[in-house]
């Protein structure tokens, strides 16, 4: 392999394929779900065995790639998530992690990576800068930088490069003092109250001469500026554009009316659809998102509904489902359940019509059945149609698999709903464990346990089960409660079982009760049960008593 070391590429294409995953992770989940932290920690961990083998991971930025020497170990096709492309255009050259590179550094640095792509007016060498590493260091090509020695690991084609920067620091800074004693400002410390009370009292400010500007052009910012935007393609002049309209619209809402911001919300979700542009459909909705708190006007609140509420048309969601489905829309699965996570229930209605198509795209489905765990409480019974008893058995599977594992509990009639239709499944495993879910996580479920355990064959579990019962005023026990008092078996029970049993009855049954406790007033008897059925017997006449007393 020509450049670098064989041991050395392979190892830094395993650091930057986790920096892949955790920047994955970070644009799908909130930074704080256990899926980035993870990811995260392990770039972290994988890094710092690096340079603890190899002393020093030295990163050369090129335009399109990451490389060792002249072996590329990071590379990406899609331009707007290049990691390389925007270290490069933000004018770095090299990025040296030295041993001794602590876990907060790393992860810091994978943040700082994540950061340069997700932002696009994010300045790479600023964030590196302000992040402060102690064993982080970097090259980036900018005439006014201050001069700085060189670490003794750098090449001799970075030292020259280096050298001359350093030369032009110095030539400009001389330029720029070579007139320092004209038109130089002197301050001196005042009285601040009593001058601003002067100022106050002033009736007119004394206008500035035309050629008296005070404000000078940088024409290296202009240049820099125009270097900036030849970079830019329609997607990023578009979010400039609606960034730039919306802030507008909160100052100066004469000038940017609300029917441009009506056009403006509408057009720019339409134009990111007909481009096949998930990334930058998902980034408008999300700024939109984030405009909609601030927002004190009920017309103002409309105006954004009604974007999603075009989005949620039939029409665009089957574009959007196709678009995900056959792996032609610009950022892929993370782009689109970023649109879904955005559209609110509709989002979820349409991630499990998306997961019904995707078939043996096993990305998408992954990335969709994350999206509606974290999202199946806006919408759960827009889960149903993934649950059908029709479906294949792992289809019905990862269904229940988001029941389970959704971040907000679907609890009450709608998890009760969800889990009946799985009960229906042909395949017992899936009727089995969804029997279970239903038994353990709904009201009705936790009721037939309780109603199945009166019959159990240890007393404890009985009397628990009554007690619950009573203590719930589950009304419709009793008629479980007359099965089993008929049943041959009460009269083996012992007394205090029988007497809770039947005074179970008065309460759960009420006046519904009457008839059958009057059958139990006349219950016959056989020799070898004489006793309890006579004790039963006054057990129901005493029920009968206190229910015609209001007892």
């Amino acid at each position: 392999m020509a450049g670098a070391d064989h041991e050395k590429v392979m190892f830094a294409r395993e650091v930057f394929n986790l920096f892949v995953k955790a920047y994955t992770n970070l644009k799908l989940y909130p930074h704080h779900h256990v899926h980035c932290t993870s990811a995260v920690e392990e770039f972290s961990n994988r890094l710092r065995s690096y340079v603890s083998l190899h002393n020093v991971l030295r990163i050369t930025v090129n335009q399109e790639t990451l490389g060792i020497g002249d072996d590329a170990v990071y590379e990406n096709p899609e331009q707007k998530e290049n990691l390389a492309f925007r270290l490069y255009v933000d004018g770095l050259r090299e990025i040296s992690i030295s041993n001794g590179v602590t876990a907060e550094e790393a992860e810091k640095l994978c943040m700082v990576f994540y950061q340069a792509i997700v932002d696009p007016d994010a300045d790479s060498t600023l964030l590196l800068w302000e992040a402060d590493f102690t064993n982080v260091d970097y090259a980036a090509i900018n005439q006014l930088s201050e001069a700085w020695d060189a670490p003794d690991y750098f090449s001799n084609e970075q030292l020259d490069l280096l050298k001359q920067m350093n030369a032009n620091v110095d030539r400009i800074v001389e330029q720029l003092t070579a007139n320092a004693d004209r038109g130089a400002y002197a301050f001196e410390l005042t009285d601040g109250a009593r001058e601003l009370e002067s100022i106050e009292d002033l009736d007119e400010v004394e206008e500035r001469e035309e050629d008296d500007d005070i404000f000078q052009v940088d024409e290296e910012a202009l240049a820099r500026f125009q270097r900036q935007v030849l970079v830019w393609g329609p997607d990023r002049m578009l979010r400039v554009y609606v960034d730039h309209m919306l802030d507008g619209y909160a100052v100066e809402p004469q000038i940017i009316t609300r029917d441009m911001i009506e056009w403006l919300l509408t057009e720019a979700a339409s134009m990111s659809l007909r481009s096949q542009d998930m990334d930058l459909l998902g980034d408008i909705l999300a700024r939109y998102e984030e405009e909609v708190p601030a927002l004190e006007r009920d017309e103002d609140r409309a105006l954004f509904a009604r974007v999603f509420e075009w989005l949620g048309r039939e029409e665009n969601i089957v574009r959007m489902v196709q678009l995900a489905t056959s792996g032609k829309g610009v950022g892929g699965p993370v782009a689109f359940c970023k649109i879904l996570a955005a559209m609110g229930p509709t989002g979820v209605t349409t991630g499990v019509a998306t997961y019904l198509e995707a078939k043996d795209n096993v990305e998408l489905r992954e990335a969709l059945t994350a999206f509606l765990q974290a999202n199946l409480y806006k919408a759960p019974l827009a889960l149903l149609p993934m649950l059908d008893p029709s479906l294949d058995a792992e289809t019905v599977k990862a269904g229940m698999f988001v029941i389970n594992k959704s971040e907000r509990r679907i609890k009450g009639k709608k998890l009760a709903k969800l889990l009946e239709r799985c009960r229906e499944h042909a395949d017992p495993d899936i009727a089995k464990y969804a029997d279970h879910l239903w038994r353990t996580h709904t009201k009705a479920g936790q009721a037939a346990q309780l109603m199945d355990a009166l019959g159990a064959e240890k007393r404890a579990d009985r009397v628990k089960a009554l007690q619950t019962l009573v203590r719930r005023a589950y009304h419709p026990a009793a008629e479980r409660l007359k099965e089993v008092i008929a049943s041959p078996e009460f009269p083996r029970r012992d007394v205090h079982e029988r007497a809770a049993t039947i005074e179970a009855l008065r309460l759960l049954g009420g006046a519904a009760a009457v008839p059958f406790l009057e059958q139990q007033t006349r219950r016959r008897a056989l020799i070898f049960n004489r006793k309890s059925v006579a004790e039963i017997r006054e057990f129901a006449a005493k029920a009968l008593s206190d229910l015609k007393t209001g007892g």
